[in-house]
């Protein structure tokens, strides 16, 4: 048992996160919680496992999504649309959505210079921000949309 458990910590060091079941989570709990700052719980099948993050962890997962959306025809996992200008990443949210709105509704136009939405404008008052993208994975999420200037 000692020798799994160092494994899992290796990894977790080596990788920025690990998944572990309930028992080797209270382990964790006990006698190397200072190891991971985050946590997530996830449900399959009715079995509850576990994810420890570190900093890169959390960074890593955060970003793979948006990776995975690019390679999917810069579409997210529920068919919205990623936008990458000046290396900051956003999701355009649907305009007939109930509720909030990115950007407090704020009204922005968009323009595709690469991928599979190159050439297509998009007004959008539904614009979410997540963030300037990690030198990490820059090169793997580039620009592919500008700002379209509009006048008054």
């Amino acid at each position: 048992m000692i020798i799994e458990y160092a494994n899992l910590v290796a990894e977790l060091k080596k990788n920025g996160f690990v998944e572990v079941n309930q028992e080797q989570y209270d382990w964790f709990k006990e006698n190397a919680d200072d190891l991971f700052q985050y946590l997530d719980v996830k449900i399959v099948n009715g079995e509850k496992t576990f994810v420890l993050m570190n900093k890169k962890g959390f960074d890593y997962l955060f970003w793979k999504k948006y990776i995975d959306a690019k390679e999917n025809g810069d579409l997210t996992e529920n068919n919205l649309k990623t936008v990458r200008i000046n290396g900051s990443h956003y999701v355009i949210g649907g305009e007939n959505s109930s509720g909030f709105s990115g950007h407090g509704g704020a009204r922005f136009v968009i323009e595709f210079i690469d991928g599979p939405h190159k050439g297509q404008i998009i007004e959008t008052t539904n614009l979410w921000h997540q963030g300037g993208i990690n030198k990490e994975y820059i090169d793997q999420l580039p620009d592919n949309a500008k700002w379209v200037k509009q006048w008054a």
